[in-house]
């Protein structure tokens, strides 16, 4: 865009419908940058060129599991599809090997290749749900980083360490005494690079990725494109509800005067997996704090302006939140897994929970004597690991029929054909137990 067509746009009237598309397609977004008139400009002229935006994200494979916090900027993505524009979903082989340092205390561990591309095969089957991609839309910045390395000593000439240095993780660190290494410097810069790569219009991310989203801003005006527009989202906060709090132990509150809890993170166990199954979706969703439920309505789900103001006021009026919780996991559900699992999930929470039964579909699961019960937990999937098993049940969330389980090293010796019911977990993982039958 030259001078001239910035001045034309600049004092152009936005037509209402552009200014009603920029509105959803933000919807939920904490901070529009330069402006949310840059994105209606942006909308405008890509509309006048009969042409689609670019709209980038960017995920590093830091772990196995997608999470519904990062559904977040991948709903935000999906809208932009939705009306036709070309998406850019981003996996970060290059820069996982690197490791983003935002809102760390050291530096994160570096990746092989062959650990971050392994990671990023298993990223797009998890995320189809929540965002269909083509071979297309796809993109890993592995495939130019030695472009990158190529163009570096440009780049390390123009940029100044400066802000780098005021950056708040590395800022943190260095005044805490705390070591920041040289390559962890690189990364925004990397990160910037790939929007210049993509030619990206536009880029989602989280409110935490704010100078590392600029930076792109930067880097694509030495490139002499016209630079992206920067849209981010809060991160989603967790299912525990365990609250932050500042340096002097008050509450801390959100920019409305909420309060704030910590985040989504498979490092507080208190995520809901794009993967998980259905009933765990519906367990872990019921467990919600009341103050949660607008909140994943509006960033966790697809639902329309009008059923997010009708669910809004039902909790404004004093509506039951068990009840709002309850629509909220059929939506999830709904949207992850189809509407014949939300029903199923739904009706399972309520025998379980509600009416203090047990579902009448139990795996069936044939028990030889002086059977190690934490083996067996494991080796069924009712948990992650042995520590976890031993976890729940020094927590009390392990029953055999509805008796709690209090012994660690508890062994079950059942009779030929006798039956137990096994109950793991505050959501409701059952199996059905029968003692093997006498060769």
């Amino acid at each position: 865009m030259n001078k001239t067509d910035e001045a034309r746009l600049e004092h152009l009237e936005i037509p209402s419908e552009i200014t009603e598309l920029a509105k959803r397609l933000t919807r939920g977004a904490r901070e529009v940058l330069p402006s949310l008139r840059a994105l209606q400009l942006k909308l405008l002229k890509a509309r006048q060129e009969g042409r689609k935006l670019r709209v980038k994200l960017g995920i590093d494979p830091t772990g196995f599991d997608v999470h519904i916090g990062h559904g977040v900027p991948l709903r935000a993505m999906a809208r932009f599809q939705e009306e036709g524009h070309e998406v850019q979903f981003l996996m970060g082989g290059a820069t996982a090997q690197i490791g983003d340092p935002t809102g760390r205390d050291s530096a994160r561990a570096m990746q092989t290749a062959e650990e971050a591309a392994q990671k990023c095969a298993t990223f797009v089957e998890q995320i189809r749900p929540l965002l269909p991609l083509k071979p297309e839309n796809i993109f890993n910045n592995a495939d130019w980083e030695h472009r990158f390395w190529e163009t570096f000593r440009l780049l390390s000439r123009r940029l100044t360490i400066n802000p780098f240095l005021g950056k708040e993780a590395f800022a943190n660190r260095l005044d805490a005494g705390k070591p920041v290494s040289f390559i962890e410097t690189f990364y925004p810069i990397m990160q910037g690079f790939d929007s210049v790569e993509l030619h990206s219009d536009v880029e989602i991310g989280g409110t935490d990725q704010r100078f590392n989203l600029l930076m792109g801003r930067q880097l694509q005006s030495m490139f002499d494109q016209e630079p992206q527009v920067v849209i981010m989202f809060d991160l989603l906060e967790g299912t525990d509800g365990v609250p932050v709090l500042n340096e002097d132990g008050s509450p801390a509150k959100t920019p409305e005067g909420k309060p704030r809890f910590r985040k989504m993170s498979k490092s507080f166990d208190n995520t809901i997996n794009l993967k998980d199954s259905p009933n765990d979706i519906v367990g872990k969703t019921m467990r919600l704090p009341d103050g949660l439920i607008e909140r994943f309505f509006t960033l966790a789900t697809s639902v329309d302006s009008e059923r997010l103001a009708s669910e809004a006021a039902f909790l404004a009026g004093g509506g039951n939140p068990r009840d709002a919780k309850v629509r909220l996991a059929h939506q999830l559900v709904l949207e992850l897994h189809g509407q014949a699992a939300a029903e199923a999930a739904l009706e399972f929470w309520h025998t379980v929970h509600t009416e203090r039964g047990t579902p009448t579909d139990m795996p069936l699961c044939m028990v030889p004597p002086a059977t190690n019960l934490v083996s067996l937990i494991v080796e069924h999937g009712l948990a992650e690991s042995k520590t976890k098993a031993r976890a729940l049940i020094k927590q009390g969330g392990v029953r055999l029929d509805d008796a709690k389980v209090t012994d660690e090293a508890h062994v079950i010796n059942l009779a030929p054909d006798e039956k137990l019911v096994l109950k793991v977990g505050k959501q409701g993982k059952f199996l059905q137990l029968v003692g093997q039958p006498a060769a």
